[in-house]
């Protein structure tokens, strides 16, 4: 009976041993098993960082060519742009001209804010000079009662809104171009809407680069004492 005692309690005892064992065993697996559970979230974090690394390197490589390409046609469009310009400048008339006599009479409009001259008749005077707008309008006359629009010349800087709103008042235009002092001045002539005054709405370009919008007015039931086309030939700009 002792004997037997004995077997069972060595048999308990290399159970307990083997569960011990096997506990720190299972215990070194598990451990195993996060280190590499980690290992592999680590080596997946790492590949979805190379992967997004690699896209945003590819997405910045886009984003370059892209932003070239732009710039090249942008640059291929400036040189259509100042080629067409050196088209119709060798095309372009001449402005008439003021006889310098006639000229010495004449006042000078100074606007440093949009670096340019010009010199009107004495019939006329300056509406506005600014940043916005160089405006003549005629003198008005002592004989006259009843208020209406005498402005006759406009140069503002270029604004393609207010091109639109000019050329809706316009009718039975003609496309038109002119030389100025090496400038480009083009754009149509025409009449208003009531047919009593001939209208010109030009742009004023020089190497690509539109600078301002010219609107003028002369009388079409009559002579008209103001020049337009001639008033615009004594435009000088500051460099």
């Amino acid at each position: 009976m002792k004997r037997i005692a004995t077997v069972i309690f060595s048999i308990l005892l290399g159970a307990i041993a083997v569960g011990i064992g096997m506990g720190i065993y299972l215990n070194k697996a598990n451990q195993d098993r996060l280190r590499l559970e980690q290992i592999a979230n680590q080596a997946q974090e790492q590949t979805r960082t190379a992967i997004d690394q690699s896209q945003k390197a590819i997405q910045d490589a886009n984003d370059k060519l892209k932003a070239a390409n732009d710039e090249v046609m942008k640059a291929q469009e400036a040189l259509k742009t100042v080629e067409s310009e050196r088209e119709l400048l060798s095309k372009a008339d001449n402005l008439p001209t003021i006889d310098p006599k006639t000229l010495r009479g004449w006042s000078e409009a100074v606007n440093l804010e949009q670096g340019l001259t010009l010199k009107y008749p004495p019939s006329s005077v300056v509406e506005t000079n600014d940043a916005k707008a160089l405006t003549l309008a005629l003198k008005p006359k002592a004989t006259d009662t009843a208020t209406y629009d005498t402005r006759w010349l406009s140069i503002t800087p270029y604004d393609i809104r207010l091109e639109n709103e000019l050329l809706a008042t316009i009718t039975s235009s003609t496309q038109v171009s002119y030389a100025l002092k090496g400038k480009l001045l083009y754009g149509v002539e025409g009449y208003s809407q009531d047919l009593k005054s001939k209208l010109f709405i030009l742009r004023l370009q020089s190497m690509g680069q539109l600078s301002h919008l010219v609107w003028g007015r002369e009388t079409a039931e009559k002579k008209s004492p103001v020049m337009v086309l001639e008033s615009l030939s004594t435009l000088t700009f500051q460099k």
